[in-house]
Formats: structure tokens, sequence, C-alpha cells
């Protein structure tokens, strides 16, 4: 990838040295260090050997709408344009193609060849076409006291506070630190972002009536330590019997797709298909960097926390719904896991809902970043679907080598590269996202959703992932404090795509 500094994004800031009037440009490394380039020069290389950030000040209150800053972090995609917000300074590195014009230059290069088994240019077939998938979202939070920071076990109260607006779409989760919401099944990805943020609303205002306040973030950022105190049920009391220390170390929240399916036959098929591309979806939505207070050193930690259960992570391969049937009974009919809600492989058909569940997200900071994890979703089913029911076979990798990719896309995110499990190579992490979205491009555009994705996609490589920008709000003080103030602010930001 070849990268210009383009002098049209300079931008001037306090602490940083005078621009030297020549025609070069002032360039902040992740090294820590100023340089200067030339203007019209070009540097090859990935983002991360040329990075530039704007510096995040958590002494200046963060603007509800403009959260996005892109900080000097191992964890820049190579296809990532840098540019400051709320004033700060800029490089600005530019890649010749954004990450949706590598997708669709990954598009055409792809006819003609097979991505996973299908042809990137066939479009879906009539039966895929008749109706676009209904999408449903499932959401955890975290309870924060608003002066310490720290976790506030005030789920209960919250809870019945906000079941007066909410009804039965919110529920009670493992700890009483965290809550869950839902939304209802959507075709139209506007008014999902519409349910998420309404829902969002709803609940920080609860948790503010019981002295606590809202974060979303998929670990806790700062925590009391020792056990946590559980919520009351027959139910959790039997799990705190069986996992002992492992329900203890469950602090962490995640974002559940449920995509609409008619047939579980089909649904469990669909789930073959989507193994391969699993690592992809989570690297783009990890939100979990921070944990104790101190940077974990994985860009999803909340996977590796719960990649310790006896059924979790990427799915097996089944040949039918009653194959699928028959593993299942055999883990709750050995006592493995409690009850079939204790199924967590990162796909997985529902148990109380005709769906299929994508699991593999963290929590996501805002709404925004929801909505693309559950429009890339919906397409890649859609996607997987039209496969099935035009009888192309799925894909087989290892486990080994899932858990692997899986591995692999928890610890960097899309700041490095991913291990493809087909094709048993590591590839950048940003052309990972290009071969997906060259994949699932006719169902994004069935959908009506390909504007909206691409809007999304590019803001993700504007302003990183949720791990890029908790990281940034620690570095800059080496304060946990102020990425909980951060994701105060970012859980609350109106969805870009309100009204589409």
């Amino acid at each position: 990838m070849e990268w210009r500094a383009t002098p049209d994004h300079r931008l001037p800031a306090a602490n940083a040295p005078p621009s030297p009037g020549d025609g070069r440009v002032r360039l902040w490394g992740t090294d820590g260090r100023w340089s200067f380039i030339p203007a019209s020069g070009s540097r090859t290389g990935s983002i991360s050997q040329t990075a530039a950030a704007t510096e995040y000040s958590a002494d200046r209150p963060a603007r509800p709408q403009a959260h996005g800053y892109c900080p000097g972090s191992s964890e820049r995609s190579s296809s990532a344009i840098c540019r400051s917000v709320q004033g700060g300074f800029g490089l600005v590195v530019e890649p010749l193609l954004s990450p949706v014009e590598d997708a669709r230059v990954e598009s055409r290069q792809s006819r003609g060849r097979s991505i996973h088994g299908r042809r990137a240019d066939r479009a879906p077939s009539a039966g895929a076409r008749q109706s676009r998938l209904t999408v449903g979202v499932e959401e955890e939070f975290l309870l924060v006291d608003p002066h310490s920071r720290m976790l506030a076990p005030v789920a209960m109260p919250v809870i019945a506070t906000a079941r007066t607006k909410l009804a039965d779409l919110i529920a009670p989760e493992l700890t009483c630190y965290q809550v869950e919401t839902r939304t209802e099944p959507h075709q139209n990805l506007g008014a999902l972002a519409e349910q998420l943020y309404a829902n969002r609303l709803h609940l920080s205002r609860a948790a503010v009536a019981h002295g606590a306040r809202l974060i979303s973030s998929g670990s806790p950022v700062l925590s009391p330590g020792g056990a946590p105190p559980f919520m009351p049920g027959e139910r959790y009391e039997r799990s705190g019997r069986m996992f002992g220390a492992l329900d203890e170390e469950q602090v962490c929240c995640a974002c559940h797709v449920h995509v609409g399916m008619d047939s579980r036959e089909e649904a469990v098929l669909v789930s073959n298909h989507l193994r391969g591309w699993i690592a992809v979806l989570a690297a783009m939505a990890v939100n979990s960097p921070v944990w104790g207070g101190r940077d974990t050193g994985y860009a999803g930690w909340r996977s590796m926390c719960w990649a310790r259960w006896p059924a979790a992570g990427p799915p097996p391969y089944f040949a039918s719904a009653a194959h699928y049937d028959d593993a299942v009974d055999t883990l709750v009919g050995t006592g493995v896991v409690l009850d079939v809600g204790g199924i967590y492989w990162d796909v997985r058909l529902s148990h109380h809902v005709p769906t299929l569940e994508i699991r593999v997200a963290d929590a996501g900071l805002c709404v925004d970043d929801t909505v693309l994890f559950a429009a890339l979703v919906r397409a890649a089913v859609a996607t997987a679907l039209d496969d099935v029911r035009a009888g192309r076979p799925a894909s087989r990798p290892d486990a080994h080598l899932l858990r692997a990719a899986s591995w692999r896309g928890a610890r960097e995110g899309l700041g490095g590269v991913l291990l493809d499990p087909v094709s048993r190579r590591l590839a950048p992490a940003w052309r990972r996202v290009g071969q997906l979205l060259a994949w699932i491009r006719p169902a994004l555009v069935q959908h009506g959703d390909a504007a909206l994705v691409d809007s999304l996609v590019s803001r993700l490589s504007l302003h990183g992932t949720g791990a890029v920008r908790q990281r940034a709000a620690l570095r800059r003080r080496q304060r946990p404090a102020d990425t909980v103030d951060y994701l105060l602010a970012g859980t609350l930001t109106a969805p870009s795509c309100l009204g589409r």
C-alpha cells in the first residue's frame, strides 16, 4: 500500500512544533516523536508505521457527536484516513484507496474466482431475493458510579424503573452490574438504529435515577475486585455452584444479533457458511481492551474470557438440524452446560425465537457501531442462505484454525493481520474486511444497506474500533477514569443513520 502525506489536512496545535513552511507536513509517529516529511512525497508501509493521531484531552468535555479521533495506536487500518477533531494536530497520511474502494476493487478482482466457495459476482438467487431478512439486537451494558467510575451494583432497581418504558425489552444479566436490552425485529436499519438509541436513552435515565450511569463496553474499565454481586434467581445460583470462579470473571458485555430464519434446517447450514468469517466480524467489533484499570494487550479481551466456557467459540460443522440438536442434547444431558441457554457458540440457533444468533461482537461503544455489525451480519446470513439454496457447499476449516483465527482477531482487532482459516494464510486485517464486503455486496444491495454500510465502514476506518478509542482515552494521561468518561459520552452519541 502506498501512502502520501497530504498538506490539505494540516491542523494547528498548541503543543506541535511550527510548520517548517517549506512544503513539508508535521508527522506524529507511533514512536511518540515529531518528524517532517515532504508533502509531495510518498511512503510505503502500513499505517502503523507512519500513523498520525489527534491528541485526545480528557480535560476537554467530549462532544456527544464528535467522539471519533485517530489515536496513535498500533490498531490502525491499512486504509485509514487520519484527521483531527475538536482541534488538535494532524498528519495526514492518506491511502490511495479508501476501505470502501478497496472492497470494490476486491470485488472486481474476485470475479471469476471463489471466495470461500462462492463466486463474488453471482447475484442472489430468486429465493434469496424474495424479501428482506429481519434483524434484531440484544445489547448488554455496565452500570457505573459517576464519581468513582467503579461498577455500581444497582441493576435491580434500574431494571424496575426502566420497565415503565421498555417493558419486556429489558432483562437482567448475570451480575448486579449489568443490564440487557433488546429490540424488536426490523427490516429497516434506520428503524433499528432508532430503537437502539431509544433503549439507551431510557436505560440511561433509569440509571441516573438510581445514582448511576450507563456505559457500553465489552469489559469493565474499573471494578471493585473480588466476586461480583450476582442477580438473584435459581438459574444463576446453579451456575455459581457449577462453574465457580468462571462465573466471577464474566462481568463482560456483548452484542448479539438475531437474523430471522423460517427453517431450522437452513439456519444450521447457514451457520456452516459463516464459520470462516467469524473472526473478521469479531475484529470489526472489538471494544474491550481495558480490564481492571489496565490495557490487557487485547483489542477484544471479552472474547478471551468467554472462550473458557465449555460450549463457546466457533461452532462445529453440522450436517443437519438433527445433528445440531443431537450435539446440544448431549451437552445438556451430560451436565456440561446448565441448559440450552448455556450453548455459547459464536453462531447458534436461538432457543426462544426463530432466528440465527451471531454472538461474536463486544457491546458496541455507540449505536453506529452496533448498526454496522447488524448490517454486516444480516448480509452475511443472506449471502450464506443464497449459497445453501443454490447447493454451494460450505468450506470446512479445521476447528483449531477457527480458534486460532478467533484468537488473532481478539488480539489485534483491525490493527494487524488476521488468519484466514480457509486458505490457512495470514492477511492484513483490512484486506480480510475487503474480502468480506465483496462477498456480501449483493446482499447489501438487496437489502438497501450498501450506502449506509459504505459510510459506516469509512467511519470505522477514520475513527477506529471501540478498542482504539478506549485506548486513546487511557493513553492520554494513563487514567482509567478518563476512559470511563469517554465511554459515558460515546454510549449516548446519536446515531448517524436515524431516518434512513
